[in-house]
């Protein structure tokens, strides 16, 4: 997966959400720890971690602790 169309891959209500959560400023201490890897906490219904590793455009690992496969 790419990161210019990540959005292709995952469900459409979950895309919205985490745009809502751009929009509302809830995402913080987004952090470059490694040349391509990225982490930040996002607070939602509870605060969560996010991290992205990256080879170029590419997407080769990501991990989130919050519930979103739930469809919650």
């Amino acid at each position: 997966m790419q990161l210019h169309d990540f959005d292709k891959h995952i469900p459409n209500p979950i895309y919205l959400r985490g745009k809502d959560y751009y929009v509302d400023d809830l995402i913080e201490d987004v952090e470059h720890k490694y040349p391509d890897l990225w982490s930040a906490n996002i607070e939602g219904t509870d605060l969560y971690q996010v991290e992205i590793e990256l080879d170029g455009d590419d997407i080769v690992s990501w991990n989130c602790d919050c519930p979103y496969d739930y469809g919650d």
